[in-house]
Protein backbone atom coordinates (compact mmCIF):
# COMPACT_ATOMS: atom_id res chain seq x y z
CA UNK A 1 0.00 0.00 0.00
CA UNK A 2 1.53 3.45 -1.12
CA UNK A 3 2.44 5.82 1.51
CA UNK A 4 1.02 9.55 1.24
CA UNK A 5 3.53 11.64 1.40
CA UNK A 6 3.23 15.00 3.60
CA UNK A 7 4.30 18.38 2.03
CA UNK A 8 6.59 20.04 5.16
CA UNK A 9 4.85 23.11 5.44
CA UNK A 10 6.04 26.90 4.04
CA UNK A 11 7.52 28.90 6.55
CA UNK A 12 7.11 32.55 5.83
CA UNK A 13 9.94 34.09 4.59
CA UNK A 14 12.09 36.53 6.98
CA UNK A 15 11.48 40.16 6.09
CA UNK A 16 15.40 40.72 6.99
CA UNK A 17 17.99 37.98 6.31
CA UNK A 18 21.85 38.42 7.94
CA UNK A 19 22.84 39.60 4.64
CA UNK A 20 20.48 42.38 4.11
CA UNK A 21 21.66 43.83 7.91
CA UNK A 22 25.21 43.30 6.88
CA UNK A 23 24.27 45.16 3.72
CA UNK A 24 22.40 48.13 5.29
CA UNK A 25 25.09 48.31 7.71
CA UNK A 26 27.66 48.71 4.83
CA UNK A 27 25.72 51.18 3.62
CA UNK A 28 25.90 53.25 6.61
CA UNK A 29 29.39 53.29 6.85
CA UNK A 30 29.25 54.56 3.29
CA UNK A 31 26.86 56.86 4.29
CA UNK A 32 29.29 58.45 7.34
CA UNK A 33 32.43 58.14 5.18
CA UNK A 34 31.20 60.18 2.54
CA UNK A 35 29.32 62.77 4.75
CA UNK A 36 32.34 63.28 6.68
CA UNK A 37 35.24 62.90 3.63
CA UNK A 38 32.95 65.19 1.04
CA UNK A 39 31.85 67.94 3.69
CA UNK A 40 35.79 68.50 4.38
CA UNK A 41 36.68 68.55 0.82
CA UNK A 42 33.99 70.94 -0.37
CA UNK A 43 35.29 73.00 2.60
CA UNK A 44 38.58 72.56 1.56
CA UNK A 45 38.17 73.26 -2.39
CA UNK A 46 36.72 76.29 -2.01
CA UNK A 47 39.39 77.78 0.07
CA UNK A 48 42.19 76.74 -2.23
CA UNK A 49 39.84 78.42 -5.28
CA UNK A 50 39.16 81.60 -3.30
CA UNK A 51 42.51 82.04 -2.13
CA UNK A 52 43.68 80.98 -6.34
CA UNK A 53 41.19 83.91 -7.40
CA UNK A 54 42.38 85.99 -5.32
CA UNK A 55 46.26 85.64 -6.30
CA UNK A 56 45.02 85.79 -9.61
CA UNK A 57 43.34 89.23 -9.08
CA UNK A 58 46.52 90.25 -8.04
CA UNK A 59 48.91 88.83 -10.08
CA UNK A 60 46.84 91.14 -12.75
CA UNK A 61 47.56 93.83 -11.37
CA UNK A 62 50.94 93.37 -11.55
CA UNK A 63 53.16 95.55 -13.76
CA UNK A 64 54.50 94.95 -17.13
CA UNK A 65 56.92 92.52 -17.08
CA UNK A 66 56.66 91.39 -13.48
CA UNK A 67 53.65 88.36 -15.00
CA UNK A 68 56.50 87.26 -16.97
CA UNK A 69 58.81 86.81 -13.46
CA UNK A 70 56.33 85.13 -11.34
CA UNK A 71 56.19 81.55 -12.25
CA UNK A 72 60.02 81.72 -11.94
CA UNK A 73 59.77 82.63 -8.59
CA UNK A 74 57.08 79.92 -8.24
CA UNK A 75 59.92 77.89 -9.35
CA UNK A 76 62.07 78.94 -7.13
CA UNK A 77 59.97 78.06 -3.75
CA UNK A 78 59.19 74.68 -5.25
CA UNK A 79 62.58 73.10 -6.17
CA UNK A 80 64.54 75.23 -3.42
CA UNK A 81 62.06 75.01 -0.40
CA UNK A 82 58.84 72.86 -0.47
CA UNK A 83 60.63 69.91 -2.69
CA UNK A 84 63.32 69.32 -0.35
CA UNK A 85 60.85 68.99 2.49
CA UNK A 86 58.53 66.42 1.03
CA UNK A 87 59.63 64.94 -2.81
CA UNK A 88 56.20 63.43 -3.08
CA UNK A 89 54.66 66.88 -2.93
CA UNK A 90 56.09 67.52 -6.65
CA UNK A 91 54.36 66.43 -9.99
CA UNK A 92 50.89 66.19 -10.95
CA UNK A 93 49.37 64.75 -8.40
CA UNK A 94 47.45 61.78 -10.39
CA UNK A 95 49.92 59.66 -10.21
CA UNK A 96 50.51 60.11 -6.42
CA UNK A 97 47.28 58.92 -6.14
CA UNK A 98 47.44 56.22 -8.45
CA UNK A 99 50.60 54.91 -6.97
CA UNK A 100 49.91 55.35 -3.25
CA UNK A 101 45.75 53.76 -3.09
CA UNK A 102 46.16 50.91 -1.03
CA UNK A 103 49.54 51.14 0.16
CA UNK A 104 49.22 50.64 4.23
CA UNK A 105 52.51 52.08 4.26
CA UNK A 106 52.12 54.83 2.75
CA UNK A 107 53.93 58.38 4.11
CA UNK A 108 50.74 60.56 2.81
CA UNK A 109 49.47 62.65 5.77
CA UNK A 110 48.70 66.01 7.30
CA UNK A 111 52.52 66.85 5.90
CA UNK A 112 52.14 66.17 2.64
CA UNK A 113 48.50 67.83 2.53
CA UNK A 114 50.36 70.93 3.76
CA UNK A 115 53.46 71.07 1.52
CA UNK A 116 51.18 70.03 -1.93
CA UNK A 117 48.77 73.12 -0.56
CA UNK A 118 51.89 75.08 -0.89
CA UNK A 119 53.32 73.62 -3.75
CA UNK A 120 50.16 74.37 -5.61
CA UNK A 121 49.85 78.08 -4.58
CA UNK A 122 53.40 78.33 -5.50
CA UNK A 123 52.85 77.03 -9.07
CA UNK A 124 49.63 77.90 -10.12
CA UNK A 125 49.06 81.03 -7.10
CA UNK A 126 52.39 82.48 -9.57
CA UNK A 127 50.70 82.03 -12.77
CA UNK A 128 52.82 79.33 -14.22
CA UNK A 129 50.49 77.28 -16.98
CA UNK A 130 48.44 74.03 -15.07
CA UNK A 131 45.04 72.95 -14.37
CA UNK A 132 43.39 72.45 -10.42
CA UNK A 133 42.19 68.76 -10.54
CA UNK A 134 46.18 66.88 -10.65
CA UNK A 135 46.54 68.34 -7.20
CA UNK A 136 43.69 68.72 -5.56
CA UNK A 137 42.97 65.03 -5.95
CA UNK A 138 46.31 63.87 -4.41
CA UNK A 139 45.33 66.62 -1.36
CA UNK A 140 41.96 64.94 -0.89
CA UNK A 141 42.65 61.42 -1.26
CA UNK A 142 45.75 62.19 1.45
CA UNK A 143 43.15 64.19 2.99
CA UNK A 144 40.56 60.96 3.41
CA UNK A 145 43.60 58.83 4.37
CA UNK A 146 44.11 61.18 7.35
CA UNK A 147 40.53 61.46 8.38
CA UNK A 148 40.06 57.79 8.57
CA UNK A 149 43.31 57.39 10.38
CA UNK A 150 42.40 59.97 12.56
CA UNK A 151 38.98 59.82 13.35
CA UNK A 152 38.10 56.63 16.00
CA UNK A 153 34.58 56.11 14.32
CA UNK A 154 35.90 55.98 10.97
CA UNK A 155 38.59 54.22 11.91
CA UNK A 156 37.23 51.37 13.27
CA UNK A 157 34.54 50.78 10.15
CA UNK A 158 36.72 51.83 7.56
CA UNK A 159 40.38 51.94 8.59
CA UNK A 160 40.68 48.54 9.85
CA UNK A 161 38.37 47.32 6.44
CA UNK A 162 40.91 45.37 4.42
CA UNK A 163 39.98 47.32 1.12
CA UNK A 164 39.07 50.55 3.50
CA UNK A 165 42.22 51.99 2.69
CA UNK A 166 41.95 52.59 -0.71
CA UNK A 167 38.43 53.71 -0.40
CA UNK A 168 38.96 56.26 2.07
CA UNK A 169 41.72 57.95 -0.52
CA UNK A 170 39.46 57.41 -3.46
CA UNK A 171 36.21 58.89 -1.23
CA UNK A 172 38.31 61.94 -1.17
CA UNK A 173 39.49 61.91 -4.88
CA UNK A 174 35.80 61.73 -5.93
CA UNK A 175 34.90 64.89 -3.15
CA UNK A 176 38.35 66.78 -4.96
CA UNK A 177 36.51 66.29 -8.81
CA UNK A 178 32.67 66.33 -7.41
CA UNK A 179 33.26 70.01 -6.07
CA UNK A 180 35.69 71.63 -8.93
CA UNK A 181 33.19 70.84 -11.49
CA UNK A 182 29.74 70.65 -9.46
CA UNK A 183 29.64 67.65 -11.00
CA UNK A 184 28.37 64.83 -8.00
CA UNK A 185 28.00 61.99 -10.65
CA UNK A 186 31.04 62.17 -13.04
CA UNK A 187 32.97 63.64 -9.48
CA UNK A 188 33.11 59.64 -8.15
CA UNK A 189 33.51 57.77 -11.62
CA UNK A 190 36.15 60.09 -12.32
CA UNK A 191 37.95 59.02 -9.05
CA UNK A 192 37.37 55.00 -9.57
CA UNK A 193 37.97 55.43 -13.56
CA UNK A 194 41.17 56.66 -13.68
CA UNK A 195 42.25 54.44 -10.69
CA UNK A 196 40.60 51.61 -11.76
CA UNK A 197 40.32 51.66 -15.83
CA UNK A 198 38.38 49.45 -17.73
CA UNK A 199 37.48 47.38 -14.17
CA UNK A 200 34.79 49.67 -12.78
CA UNK A 201 34.55 48.44 -9.02
CA UNK A 202 31.11 48.96 -7.71
CA UNK A 203 32.51 48.97 -4.04
CA UNK A 204 34.49 51.73 -4.95
CA UNK A 205 31.93 53.39 -7.57
CA UNK A 206 29.08 53.86 -5.15
CA UNK A 207 30.90 55.89 -1.72
CA UNK A 208 32.97 57.60 -4.14
CA UNK A 209 29.42 58.80 -5.82
CA UNK A 210 28.00 59.57 -2.43
CA UNK A 211 31.06 61.53 -1.38
CA UNK A 212 31.36 63.19 -4.23
CA UNK A 213 27.59 64.32 -4.02
CA UNK A 214 28.39 65.53 0.09
CA UNK A 215 31.19 67.68 -1.84
CA UNK A 216 29.33 69.29 -4.65
CA UNK A 217 26.56 69.87 -2.18
CA UNK A 218 28.81 71.90 0.26
CA UNK A 219 30.88 73.39 -2.26
CA UNK A 220 27.98 74.62 -3.94
CA UNK A 221 26.15 75.80 -0.68
CA UNK A 222 29.33 78.03 0.24
CA UNK A 223 29.62 80.03 -3.69
CA UNK A 224 25.55 80.57 -2.76
CA UNK A 225 23.95 78.43 -5.47
CA UNK A 226 23.57 74.26 -5.68
CA UNK A 227 22.49 73.52 -9.00
CA UNK A 228 23.61 71.59 -11.93
CA UNK A 229 24.82 72.88 -15.26
CA UNK A 230 26.46 76.29 -16.60
CA UNK A 231 25.21 76.42 -20.29
CA UNK A 232 22.45 79.19 -20.55
CA UNK A 233 18.98 78.06 -23.19
CA UNK A 234 20.40 80.68 -25.72
CA UNK A 235 23.77 77.93 -26.46
CA UNK A 236 21.12 75.20 -27.30
CA UNK A 237 22.04 74.14 -31.04
CA UNK A 238 19.82 71.88 -33.76
CA UNK A 239 20.91 68.68 -34.71
CA UNK A 240 21.18 68.28 -38.36
CA UNK A 241 23.53 65.97 -40.57
CA UNK A 242 25.60 68.41 -41.07
CA UNK A 243 26.23 68.89 -37.63
CA UNK A 244 26.77 65.42 -36.20
CA UNK A 245 29.48 65.05 -39.39
CA UNK A 246 31.40 68.22 -38.27
CA UNK A 247 31.11 66.64 -34.31
CA UNK A 248 32.58 63.98 -35.80
CA UNK A 249 35.43 65.30 -37.29
CA UNK A 250 36.39 67.34 -34.43
CA UNK A 251 35.94 64.32 -32.19
CA UNK A 252 38.75 62.59 -34.35
CA UNK A 253 41.21 65.87 -34.14
CA UNK A 254 40.91 66.66 -30.65
CA UNK A 255 41.81 62.82 -29.91
CA UNK A 256 44.88 62.99 -31.82
CA UNK A 257 45.87 66.37 -29.61
CA UNK A 258 45.23 64.54 -27.02
CA UNK A 259 48.05 62.13 -28.19
CA UNK A 260 50.31 64.85 -28.86
CA UNK A 261 49.79 66.16 -25.38
CA UNK A 262 50.66 62.55 -23.55
CA UNK A 263 53.87 62.73 -26.02
CA UNK A 264 54.72 66.01 -24.99
CA UNK A 265 54.50 64.97 -21.28
CA UNK A 266 56.27 61.68 -21.67
CA UNK A 267 59.54 63.58 -23.24
CA UNK A 268 60.01 66.47 -21.11
CA UNK A 269 60.27 64.33 -17.93
CA UNK A 270 62.76 61.99 -19.79
CA UNK A 271 64.75 64.40 -20.97
CA UNK A 272 65.64 65.80 -17.75
CA UNK A 273 65.76 62.51 -16.62
CA UNK A 274 68.44 61.83 -19.02
CA UNK A 275 70.59 65.33 -18.56
CA UNK A 276 70.56 64.36 -14.58
CA UNK A 277 69.05 67.97 -13.94
CA UNK A 278 68.91 68.12 -10.26
CA UNK A 279 65.57 68.02 -8.75
CA UNK A 280 65.53 71.68 -6.88
CA UNK A 281 66.54 72.98 -10.30
CA UNK A 282 63.84 71.18 -12.33
CA UNK A 283 60.96 73.40 -11.53
CA UNK A 284 62.30 76.51 -12.29
CA UNK A 285 64.00 75.30 -15.90
CA UNK A 286 60.16 74.35 -16.31
CA UNK A 287 58.92 78.19 -15.07
CA UNK A 288 61.85 79.86 -17.46
CA UNK A 289 60.42 77.99 -20.24
CA UNK A 290 56.90 78.61 -19.42
CA UNK A 291 57.59 82.37 -19.34
CA UNK A 292 59.01 81.97 -22.56
CA UNK A 293 56.34 80.31 -23.68
CA UNK A 294 53.99 83.21 -22.72
CA UNK A 295 56.08 85.62 -24.24
CA UNK A 296 56.19 84.42 -27.41
CA UNK A 297 52.99 82.84 -27.96
CA UNK A 298 51.65 85.62 -25.80
CA UNK A 299 50.47 86.37 -21.97
CA UNK A 300 47.26 84.58 -22.58
CA UNK A 301 48.46 80.96 -22.07
CA UNK A 302 49.92 81.94 -18.40
CA UNK A 303 46.33 82.25 -17.30
CA UNK A 304 45.74 78.84 -15.27
CA UNK A 305 42.77 76.80 -15.43
CA UNK A 306 41.41 78.75 -12.53
CA UNK A 307 39.38 81.28 -14.39
CA UNK A 308 37.69 78.47 -15.32
CA UNK A 309 35.56 78.84 -12.21
CA UNK A 310 36.04 82.59 -11.76
CA UNK A 311 34.52 83.29 -14.86
CA UNK A 312 32.18 80.73 -15.45
CA UNK A 313 32.19 77.73 -18.24
CA UNK A 314 29.34 79.51 -20.68
CA UNK A 315 31.80 82.77 -20.90
CA UNK A 316 34.85 80.96 -20.96
CA UNK A 317 33.41 79.23 -24.15
CA UNK A 318 31.85 82.45 -25.94
CA UNK A 319 35.35 84.40 -25.27
CA UNK A 320 36.94 81.38 -27.18
CA UNK A 321 34.95 81.09 -30.33
CA UNK A 322 35.26 85.35 -30.63
CA UNK A 323 39.15 84.31 -31.59
CA UNK A 324 40.20 84.01 -35.15
CA UNK A 325 41.34 80.48 -36.29
CA UNK A 326 45.04 82.04 -36.64
CA UNK A 327 44.77 83.42 -32.37
CA UNK A 328 43.09 79.94 -31.57
CA UNK A 329 45.73 77.89 -33.23
CA UNK A 330 48.72 80.36 -31.38
CA UNK A 331 47.04 79.36 -28.50
CA UNK A 332 46.33 75.93 -28.95
CA UNK A 333 50.24 75.28 -29.42
CA UNK A 334 51.32 77.97 -26.74
CA UNK A 335 49.16 76.65 -23.76
CA UNK A 336 49.74 72.88 -24.58
CA UNK A 337 53.85 74.13 -24.36
CA UNK A 338 53.02 75.86 -21.26
CA UNK A 339 51.52 73.24 -19.37
CA UNK A 340 53.87 70.67 -20.92
CA UNK A 341 57.06 73.02 -19.49
CA UNK A 342 55.32 73.45 -16.30
CA UNK A 343 54.28 69.93 -15.23
CA UNK A 344 56.89 68.16 -17.07
CA UNK A 345 59.29 69.40 -14.86
CA UNK A 346 57.40 68.73 -11.31
CA UNK A 347 55.60 71.43 -10.94
CA UNK A 348 52.05 71.21 -8.89
CA UNK A 349 49.76 71.49 -11.71
CA UNK A 350 47.01 69.43 -13.19
CA UNK A 351 46.66 68.12 -16.57
CA UNK A 352 42.82 67.43 -16.62
CA UNK A 353 41.81 71.03 -17.13
CA UNK A 354 44.59 71.66 -19.53
CA UNK A 355 43.57 68.83 -21.13
CA UNK A 356 39.93 70.63 -21.88
CA UNK A 357 41.37 73.49 -22.74
CA UNK A 358 42.96 72.33 -25.13
CA UNK A 359 39.94 70.18 -26.60
CA UNK A 360 37.85 73.25 -26.30
CA UNK A 361 40.24 75.04 -28.56
CA UNK A 362 40.46 71.90 -30.92
CA UNK A 363 36.73 72.40 -31.44
CA UNK A 364 36.80 76.12 -31.88
CA UNK A 365 39.49 75.13 -34.40
CA UNK A 366 37.56 72.96 -36.91
CA UNK A 367 34.54 75.53 -36.52
CA UNK A 368 36.08 78.68 -37.63
CA UNK A 369 37.51 76.13 -40.66
CA UNK A 370 33.90 74.95 -41.44
CA UNK A 371 32.77 78.84 -40.63
CA UNK A 372 30.62 77.81 -38.26
CA UNK A 373 28.41 80.46 -36.83
CA UNK A 374 29.47 81.28 -33.00
CA UNK A 375 26.56 81.19 -31.76
CA UNK A 376 25.87 77.21 -33.19
CA UNK A 377 29.28 75.92 -32.16
CA UNK A 378 28.59 74.60 -28.66
CA UNK A 379 28.56 70.96 -29.71
CA UNK A 380 32.12 71.04 -31.49
CA UNK A 381 33.38 72.73 -28.53
CA UNK A 382 31.91 69.70 -26.08
CA UNK A 383 32.95 66.91 -28.37
CA UNK A 384 36.69 68.51 -28.73
CA UNK A 385 36.81 68.92 -24.45
CA UNK A 386 35.75 64.94 -24.11
CA UNK A 387 37.24 63.53 -26.83
CA UNK A 388 41.04 65.26 -25.72
CA UNK A 389 40.01 64.27 -22.12
CA UNK A 390 39.12 60.90 -23.21
CA UNK A 391 42.56 60.26 -25.43
CA UNK A 392 44.61 61.62 -22.95
CA UNK A 393 43.73 60.35 -19.73
CA UNK A 394 41.53 57.30 -20.96
CA UNK A 395 38.45 58.08 -18.82
CA UNK A 396 35.55 58.09 -21.25
CA UNK A 397 32.75 57.47 -18.96
CA UNK A 398 33.73 60.19 -16.51
CA UNK A 399 34.36 62.81 -19.51
CA UNK A 400 30.91 62.28 -20.89
CA UNK A 401 29.19 62.24 -17.76
CA UNK A 402 31.02 65.72 -16.48
CA UNK A 403 29.97 67.18 -19.80
CA UNK A 404 26.18 65.61 -19.47
CA UNK A 405 26.08 67.36 -16.05
CA UNK A 406 27.62 70.52 -17.18
CA UNK A 407 26.01 71.01 -20.32
CA UNK A 408 22.65 68.79 -20.18
CA UNK A 409 21.29 66.39 -21.81
CA UNK A 410 20.46 68.61 -24.89
CA UNK A 411 24.64 68.12 -26.06
CA UNK A 412 24.62 64.45 -25.08
CA UNK A 413 25.42 62.84 -28.16
CA UNK A 414 28.35 65.60 -28.72
CA UNK A 415 29.74 64.26 -25.42
CA UNK A 416 29.26 60.76 -26.20
CA UNK A 417 30.62 60.57 -29.78
CA UNK A 418 33.93 62.93 -28.01
CA UNK A 419 34.44 60.68 -25.69
CA UNK A 420 34.32 56.90 -27.03
CA UNK A 421 36.40 58.64 -30.09
CA UNK A 422 38.47 60.07 -28.00
CA UNK A 423 39.27 56.98 -26.40
CA UNK A 424 39.41 54.86 -29.33
CA UNK A 425 42.14 57.08 -30.16
CA UNK A 426 43.93 57.68 -27.59
CA UNK A 427 43.41 54.16 -25.15
CA UNK A 428 47.12 52.70 -25.85
CA UNK A 429 48.63 56.20 -25.10
CA UNK A 430 47.73 56.72 -21.14
CA UNK A 431 49.09 59.94 -19.48
CA UNK A 432 50.14 57.73 -16.00
CA UNK A 433 52.16 55.26 -17.78
CA UNK A 434 54.94 58.09 -18.12
CA UNK A 435 53.77 60.94 -15.75
CA UNK A 436 55.70 60.08 -12.52
CA UNK A 437 56.30 62.32 -9.53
Amino acid sequence: MATRQVTPPISAPALLLPRDIDHVRLLGRWVVLAVVVGAVSGCLVHALRETLLLLASLRSLSPGAIIFVLPILGGFINGFAIFRVDREARGEGIYTYIKTSGDRESRLGIRFVVLKVLATLATLGSGARGGLVGPFVAIHAALGLVLCRCLPFLRRFVWDQESGLQLSGVCGAAGAVGALFLSPLGGGIFAVEILFGGSLSYAALFPAILTSTAAFLVSGLLRGQVRLGWIHPDWAAGISAATIAITLVTAVAAGFVGILFVYANKRLPYFLERRHIPLRWRPVIGAVLCATAAVVFGREVLFTGVDLFGRGIPDLLRTTVAYEIGSLARLLVGIGLAVTFTVGSSGSGGLTMPAMTLGVLSGAVVASIFAVDPAQSLPFLIAGMTACLASSLNVPIAAAVISLEIFGAGMAYAAVLGSVIGYQIGRGHLMYRYLKA
